[in-house]
């Protein structure tokens, strides 16, 4: 990462939770936010791929805890956030990167496929801003503010085209 942003979004002494954290952007905002000094709390139903994603993290150095979850599922949401207060005693930033893209054409969906799609993609990104604004709130910080993956993706793109 260029150093002057590494020292301009300095996160020593913050900690994270990332969902969707496996692959992806989700573990590429988990490293650079690991890089940029934060401690970081993975989120994903790939337990596997979220034990390569801590892998990553640890060997830049930074501090890493890996907590499987659905993130439909609402006491999911709530489990990793609790898991984060318990390891760390704060949130300060929270990624909703948690997705899931349909396998088949609208066309050809199910009704199971439109709610799938609907608990991941929407519900799983409501009960992560919830968890993260009751968690800030208590603490008397902010509140979440939530941007889109593709929004996310497009910018770090531009600044990182390695990364693209």
């Amino acid at each position: 990462m260029h150093e002057e942003l590494i020292e301009a979004f300095a996160l020593d002494g913050r900690v994270a939770v990332i969902t969707g954290a496996a692959s992806g952007i989700g573990r590429e905002t988990a490293r650079m936010l690991a890089q940029a000094g934060a401690t970081v709390v993975l989120g994903d139903v790939d337990q596997e791929g979220l034990a390569a994603a801590q892998s990553l993290i640890e060997e830049i150095g930074a501090g890493a805890i890996s907590h499987a979850i659905d993130v439909s599922k609402r006491a999911d949401v709530e489990s990793i956030a609790d898991c984060a207060l318990e390891a760390y005693g704060q949130i300060d930033i929270w990624v909703n990167c948690a997705g899931i893209l349909p396998k088949t054409s609208m066309l050809d969906a199910t009704e199971s496929d439109l709610d799938r799609g609907i608990a991941v993609n929407l519900k799983g990104v409501y009960w992560g801003c919830v968890e993260a604004g009751r968690a800030m709130k208590d603490a008397g910080r902010g509140g979440p503010s939530s941007t889109s993956r593709r929004a996310v993706a497009s910018r770090l793109s531009r600044a990182f085209p390695s990364i693209a």
